[in-house]
């Protein structure tokens, strides 16, 4: 039985990642070409000096174009594929230094050993979530994140020094529901997450060593 739920997530994991694959390529082939010849387009009429708006739309339609990418880059595992969980995570937090005023500090213990595709899937997407929030709703300026593998466990921590929530009461928000089914749900694991008002947050992910 064991054995048949673990097929049954690696079919799920295989065809969620195969549509993300999808929408990704066509995100940057499709709207991403189209945005960029908008743009042509807009810098064609600004050379024939017809001002009226169009720094504005050059602009925003640049910024879409950037969006656009990032969505791309977000949504396909292939950079889990290519660098691996530690370097993707890295690469997520290099591009958003510039856009936040928390530190970020990072540590990982033992992790030179190879980890499934499920498990660094799962974990990085609740890296994903977690960040998210904590530059949404937290006003961190402080934020640790370690991933330590010891013997065959592994545990990923998240903490920060924001304003905190109440857990009991955003049960079913902030992701949380999605972030427990991946961890517990769908990896046997554990997942604690640690706030109250004032006082930051941490989220601890626990993953049994036989799924590793």
């Amino acid at each position: 039985m064991r054995e048949e739920k673990r097929k049954n997530i690696g079919l799920l994991l295989d065809g969620q990642e195969k549509e993300r694959k999808r929408i990704s390529k066509e995100l940057h082939d499709s709207i991403g070409c189209q945005l960029a010849l908008i743009k042509l387009n807009l810098e064609a009429q600004q050379q024939a000096q017809d001002y009226s708006g169009i720094s504005q739309s050059i602009c925003a339609v640049t910024d879409l174009i950037k969006e656009v990418r990032d969505i791309s880059h977000n949504h396909s595992v292939f950079v889990l594929q290519r660098v691996g969980l530690t370097n993707a995570i890295e690469s997520s937090l290099y591009q958003i230094l510039s856009c936040s005023c928390a530190h970020f500090n990072v540590y990982f213990h033992q992790l030179n050993c190879h980890l499934s595709s499920a498990v660094q899937l799962m974990l990085y997407r609740v890296f994903q979530e977690a960040l998210n929030n904590i530059l949404k709703h937290s006003e961190a300026t402080e934020v640790d994140i370690q991933l330590v593998r010891q013997d065959k466990h592994l545990t990923m921590v998240i903490c920060d020094n924001g304003k905190g929530f109440d857990v009991k009461s955003v049960h079913h928000g902030l992701g949380l529901h999605n972030m427990r089914m991946r961890i517990e749900n769908q990896l046997e694991g554990e997942l604690i997450i640690d706030s109250r008002p004032g006082h930051g947050t941490t989220l601890i992910a626990n993953i049994k060593s036989e799924e590793i």
